[in-house]
């Protein structure tokens, strides 16, 4: 017997199986109607029985079978889609949430908000319709504080998701929800969702009962917190074992008797719903909010925000691979800008290992490898005038490696379909020209040109999100910027004359690059004072820069501006705030070519005491030494420093410090043999001279060897080497190749201004710049080989050897060419030296002197008329052999018309001190200073400041100073600006990476 709650007693079937009269009354219809709803009624509350159970596969089965009785049941219809989302069926079930809206007015809020949690965890969300869903939810249960954390996630879903982003306002929206979360619990926790007047008379004692429930605690409610509450009622076990276990079967009478709505629906967000993980379920803030949030930071550039959010959410899925990919990424990036660039290449290397397709980790490591090859020579990155990284280095490893990861980037760009970044193109080209490939180079920048503008304007997906450089270039600039350093390594510096106008023109970043890199082209078409008003405007816009004034002190100091050079030397170390070894190296070579040897060997032990491995400037340093004791008079010291020198090794060019040796060893010969003449050591002289010939006959293929490896192996002279071999004649190809010819072919670009490329190799003109006169050219050399010559003879006048000096002038006279290029007064000075040497082998009255003498005073009488002033009385007229000369000279057969005679005599007002060889006394020289015997009377050279030389032949005295040269002072060379084109990637500029790809991050856990 059952009794209901009115005291009716119901009616069974007797033993006879008699029907109650009200069932037999019913239609068939009616009875079939009244079975189908009990079958409802049951199969719904076995479904709800099996889902607390956590038998899901045996809850939706008869909630299907509910279906299928009443297809229109809207509870059942919202429960089959709460079962799917329980089974992580995500997919199927939107379709019977959207119908549960429409069959069930209870359950509309709670539907609405699940089909917006479930369409934000999408592989492929759709926040926008999930927004329009949650909005209605919280229109329908506006004091549902789970409603409302899950509408701020996916508005900011939203705002991540619209282009353009606005991650700042989605930001405000995360932080909202988080201290929702965070700061609220106690009032987030629990369900406060209301469903309507409409429900069940268990409701309200199970919304009250929820209220003493955490959010994810047992059914039966927390066995820790009842004990304890019993306990302090001072209860006996079995009393608190006895009430436990009854608690626990009325809350299950009262789950069976319910339906289970509000502790299905008892959750902080939504989001913890839809998930089927545990750790996830249980988590206090949902993975998708630390998803948003790492989006955010990642447009935002705050990268270790970044890092610290996927931190946290690999801590609710360990295992997702895209949250593991965007921590690298965003790690990487991270070590990057604070220029920790090979732990950045490690972390992008783990990027690509999960995403092996990914276009964006492969850009990243290809910026990364090209940011530790330009940073490993550490003088490259501060100063951008040194050139390229050597090619058998580590860095030009590195910088194919980013050369090959940037075609990859490509290829996988062409198979998905999408456009490859501009930054791209323009960061292989600038890899390709430093690893000195600029035909290469030139080509991706023209593919470029034709595609990459086109494509970036049409990118989407992950490749329109990627990183183009750093910072907001326009790329137009850049694309100029990066031509004109590749037509420069191509010769074709008219071509980049234009690229650097264009650059300038754009009026953006770069105007002092494009000023610096167009007047180094300039300088090297011949246009110096073009290239010098360029330097200029790169001074005047960027004072602060010391990289500036070094780079303009260099085009000074090759311009022969030798104040201006030591001035903007003197401007860079002041910006430094340091007197680098560098820059007094250089500013040591600029005191030396205006003669102060004393404040060159000044900055030269500066360079010395900061950087003590110099081993140039050491050289430099001693050389220095040698010539200024030669000044003061000290042969003897000089001579023991010399002979140190020459047997010590040369240096070539300083490869930490990009500069140029001083000294050759031809020239160390060439001063050795002046202090041996000065020292009356004839023979060794003689022989010094003459080795320091064959020297410098050798110093070409000995500066081959060592400038080709800086200078000729240069990108430029590759490319022209191939172009003379494909465009010049057989024959010239001919003379190039024979070693005996290899003089003759470099002789154009040192004696004939630049004009263009097309008259001249740039590769051998920029070859040459390194060289002395004396080995760049056979003309140069020739007019050494008369000043060497000229101081054998000496040597031989000194020894009394007069038939071996004459033997010497004679050679000297059989270069008629040379001697004419010198000038007048050198044919002079060599016919008076044959008139001497015949004079001392006869008497007074040879004719073969007088005829000397004639043909002396027929180009210039100065040495005659001097030679006749000091050894006749004044008063007497001139001899017959005056006579005779000035009529032979009138004639013009020799030389044409001599000079106007003017009168000579009369001791200097300030008396030179002389050396006198074999003599310790120094005697008073009584010739005109334009007497002095000398080759070359030019006062830019050594032999203006050294004594004359005393001697005397058959009673008769002349005074003679040898020809020697100051050395050659090769400037430092005037390479291309970088800076523009590469540098920004280093420390100096921050940014790098500007913005990981967001659409890269997973939009939920890893599985969903």
């Amino acid at each position: 017997e059952c009794n209901h709650k009115d005291g009716e007693n119901c009616q069974r079937v007797d033993d006879n199986n008699e029907v109650p009269q009200q069932q037999l009354d019913c239609t068939p219809q009616e009875r079939v109607a009244q079975l189908q709803a009990f079958l409802v009624h049951v199969l719904l509350r076995r479904a709800l029985h099996c889902r607390l159970m956590g038998n899901l596969a045996g809850a939706g089965e008869d909630l299907l079978e509910v279906l299928e009785l009443e297809p229109t049941n809207g509870l059942a219809l919202f429960w089959s889609g709460k079962v799917l989302l329980e089974q992580n069926r995500i997919a199927e079930a939107p379709r019977f949430l959207q119908a549960s809206i429409e069959h069930h007015e209870e359950t509309q809020m709670a539907a609405h908000a699940l089909l917006g949690a479930s369409m934000m965890s999408w592989p492929c969300p759709n926040c926008q319709t999930a927004l329009h869903h949650l909005k209605e939810a919280a229109r329908l249960c506006p004091s549902s504080p789970a409603v409302r954390i899950t509408l701020c996630i996916c508005s900011a879903a939203v705002d991540l998701q619209r282009q353009p982003r606005d991650p700042q306002a989605a930001l405000g929206f995360l932080n909202r929800a988080l201290a929702s979360l965070t700061g609220k619990v106690a009032n987030s926790a629990r369900g406060s969702h209301k469903l309507g007047d409409q429900g069940r008379s268990a409701r309200s004692s199970q919304t009250a009962r929820s209220q003493t429930m955490t959010q994810q605690g047992h059914v039966a409610g927390s066995g820790i917190a009842a004990a304890s509450a019993l306990s302090c009622l001072g209860k006996s076990p079995e009393e608190i074992r006895w009430s436990s276990t009854k608690a626990v079967v009325h809350r299950r009478r009262l789950l069976a008797q319910g339906d289970d709505l509000d502790l299905a629906l008892e959750c902080k967000t939504f989001l913890h719903l839809v998930t089927h993980d545990s750790r996830q379920q249980a988590a206090e803030v949902p993975l998708l909010l630390h998803i948003l949030r790492t989006v955010s930071f990642c447009e935002l550039g705050r990268w270790e925000e970044a890092v610290a959010e996927c931190r946290s959410a690999l801590a609710l899925s360990p295992d997702d691979e895209g949250i593991q990919y965007v921590m690298h990424i965003a790690s990487g990036i991270l070590r990057a800008q604070t220029s920790e660039f090979e732990a950045a290449v490690g972390y992008f290397t783990r990027a690509i290992r999960g995403r092996p397709a990914s276009i964006e980790a492969r850009l990243h490591r290809a910026i990364a490898l090209a940011c530790v090859a330009w940073s490993k020579d550490s003088e490259t990155a501060r100063y951008p005038g040194l050139g390229a990284v050597q090619e058998a280095s580590l860095g030009s490893q590195l910088l194919r490696d980013a050369v090959q990861d940037l075609e990859a980037v490509e290829q996988m760009a062409l198979i998905a379909g999408v456009g490859v970044p501009v930054g791209a193109w323009h960061l292989r080209a600038a890899c390709l020209c430093s690893l000195r490939q600029p035909a290469d180079a030139w080509e991706v920048l023209q593919e470029c040109a034709r595609r990459g503008f086109r494509d970036s304007r049409d990118m989407e997906g992950e490749c329109g999100r990627l990183p183009i450089w750093a910072g907001d270039i326009d790329p137009r600039v850049r694309q100029k910027a990066l031509e004109a350093e590749t037509l420069v390594q191509l010769g074709k510096h008219r071509g980049a004359v234009d690229a650097c106008t264009a650059l300038i023109a754009f009026g953006s970043v770069g105007q002092v690059e494009g000023h610096m890199m167009r007047g180094c082209c300039l300088n090297r078409l011949g246009e110096s004072e073009s290239a010098r008003e360029d330097y200029k405007k790169a001074l005047h816009l960027a004072p602060d820069r010391a990289d500036v004034h070094e780079a303009s002190g260099n085009l000074f100091l090759h311009l022969r501006c030798l104040d201006e050079a030591i001035a903007a030397f003197d401007n860079a170390a002041k910006l430094n705030k340091s007197f680098a070894p560098r820059l007094a190296y250089k500013r040591a070579l600029a005191q030396l070519a205006m003669g102060d040897t004393s404040g060159a060997q000044k900055d030269l032990g500066h360079a010395l005491r900061m950087n003590p491995a110099m081993v140039g400037a050491a050289w430099a340093r001693d050389g220095l030494g040698a010539i200024q004791s030669v000044l003061e008079g000290n042969y003897r010291h000089a001579l023991v420093r010399l002979n140190r020198l020459v047997h010590a090794p040369a240096p070539t060019l300083m490869a930490c410090e990009r500069l140029p040796p001083l000294f050759l060893p031809h020239e160390f010969m060439v001063y050795r043999g002046m202090c041996s003449l000065y020292l009356g050591d004839a023979a060794d002289a003689i022989q010094d001279f003459q080795t320091s010939l064959e020297l410098a006959q050798k110093s070409v293929a000995i500066q081959a060897s060592g400038l080709t490896k800086e200078v000729a192996e240069s990108p430029a002279s590759r490319v022209c080497e191939q172009r003379r071999k494909e465009r010049r004649s057989p024959k010239r190809h001919a003379e190039q190749s024979m070693p005996s010819k290899s003089l003759r072919t470099r002789g154009a670009g040192q004696q004939t201004p630049r004009k263009s490329d097309s008259k001249s190799s740039i590769a051998t003109q920029e070859w040459q710049q390194y060289l002395p006169p004396e080995v760049s050219s056979q003309e140069s050399f020739a007019v050494f080989e008369c000043e060497v010559l000229y101081n054998i003879a000496l040597c031989h006048l000194v020894a009394n050897d007069h038939r071996a000096a004459l033997l010497v002038c004679e050679r000297l006279l059989h270069k008629d060419g040379i001697l004419k290029s010198l000038g007048p007064r050198s044919q002079c000075l060599v016919w008076f030296l044959i008139g001497i040497c015949h004079m001392a082998a006869s008497d007074m009255q040879n004719e073969q002197a007088r005829h000397a003498f004639m043909q002396s005073y027929s180009f210039d009488p100065t040495h005659v008329d001097d030679f006749l002033r000091r050894h006749k009385r004044k008063s007497e007229a001139p001899t017959s052999l005056q006579a005779e000369a000035a009529a032979h000279a009138k004639t013009g057969r020799v030389g044409g018309p001599a000079a106007a005679l003017r009168p000579l005599g009369g001791c200097p007002s300030r008396p030179a001190v002389v050396h006198v060889p074999h003599r310790q006394a120094q005697e008073t020289c009584n010739a005109s200073q334009e007497a002095i015997c000398c080759l070359r009377q030019d006062p830019a050279l050594l032999s203006a400041r050294l004594p004359p030389c005393r001697l005397q032949i058959l009673g008769a005295v002349f005074w003679a100073r040898p020809t020697v040269r100051w050395p050659f002072i090769r400037p430092p060379s005037l390479a291309t600006p970088t800076s523009f084109t590469r540098l920004d990637l280093l420390p100096a500029s921050r940014g790098t990476h500007k913005g990981a790809n967001p659409s890269a991050l997973p939009s939920k856990g890893a599985k969903s």
